[in-house]
């Protein structure tokens, strides 16, 4: 072979030899791509998965403090709905013989403040629930709880079953697995079924009128034979069934109400409204002839599904004379 042969014999196997080592490497280097391609994808989707568990984490908590902020709402309204509309105890739609009847905006008031006082019971107890705790999820206490009542004009009893609540500002945070969190407003549009709002507005316009004492005295003239006392019986029923028929027209029988007569308070009974502010004070009055309380139960809704119902408790002291006989035509 000559020299010539050999040379070219050996440029072609340097050639052969360098094409082998660039597809090596160009594989290699294509495998190297490929592994950092890999490595990023799995680390995106570890990051994504992160996420998800921490917003998974947050919409849960959110769910809770709503299921709270309903329930206090709910809770509260049958508290304030008993004690006859406020946060007292005891409340007085009349005072010797002057109707004082819980407004709007007292009612309003009660329920919102009386709310406060629940939530603010539950999210304590959240922030020391063990899965919180656990999961590193922090939340903050409630400043303000507000309820809104359904528009007055037009309500009736069956179109004014629902009451939205809220809270202002509520944050809740997520250390991990990533750092997550919310802050803004938490609110239940419908924490219902309940009839409240239409039970303050009949009642409200039935006591600013006056027109219960006015159906005493016109069924007190009506039963001329009877004895006092039966008389003011008669009276008492009379009230009921025109309550009954003003807050239920279509089914009255949903309606439960009966008037006992109570001792007379012992101090003025005249209130002082809170509109505003979270508490009012009431106190009571003396030396009248007659104090009663109205007592109103709803069977309509049983609005936390324990069979218990809204009641109203409403008080009232005034003195009603005995009036005129009407004449019986013989």
């Amino acid at each position: 072979m000559s020299d010539f042969k050999k040379f070219r014999k050996g440029v072609a196997y340097s050639v052969i030899a360098i094409v082998a080592m660039v597809g090596i490497l160009g594989i290699l280097g294509g495998l190297s791509y490929q592994a950092s391609v890999g490595t990023g994808v799995a680390s995106s989707d570890s990051q994504k998965l992160d996420q998800d568990a921490s917003t998974q984490k947050l919409e849960y908590t959110k769910a809770m403090v709503l299921q709270q902020v309903r329930y206090s709402a709910i809770t509260s309204t049958l508290d304030i709905t008993e004690n006859g509309g406020t946060q007292d105890p005891e409340t007085y739609w009349e005072c010797n013989n002057v109707p004082q009847p819980v407004t709007r905006e007292e009612f309003v008031a009660a329920i919102s403040n009386n709310s406060l006082q629940y939530l603010n019971s539950y999210v304590q107890a959240l922030k020391k629930n063990a899965y919180l705790v656990e999961k590193g999820i922090a939340l903050s206490d409630p400043e303000c709880m507000s309820v809104e009542l359904p528009e007055a004009t037009g309500c009736n009893h069956l179109n004014c079953e629902y009451i939205t609540s809220g809270i202002a500002q509520e944050t809740i945070d997520v250390s991990n697995p990533v750092k997550t969190s919310y802050k803004g407003p938490l609110n239940v549009n419908d924490v219902g079924p309940i009839r409240a709002t239409h039970f303050q507005n009949v009642l409200y316009n039935e006591f600013k009128d006056n027109n219960i004492l006015k159906i005493m005295s016109s069924s007190m003239a009506a039963d001329c034979p009877d004895d006092l006392a039966t008389k003011f019986k008669v009276a008492y029923e009379d009230v009921c069934e025109e309550l009954k028929k003003k807050l239920d027209s279509d089914n009255p029988e949903y309606i439960i109400c009966n008037i006992t007569e109570i001792p007379s308070p012992h101090t003025d009974c005249t209130r002082n409204k809170k509109q505003e502010t979270c508490f009012s004070s009431t106190s009571f009055a003396a030396g009248n002839d007659k104090a009663i309380l109205i007592h109103l139960e709803d069977l309509k809704f049983e609005p936390l599904a324990d069979e218990k119902h809204m009641e109203w408790n409403l008080k009232m002291v005034f003195s009603l004379d005995a009036p005129e006989c009407t004449p019986i035509n013989g």
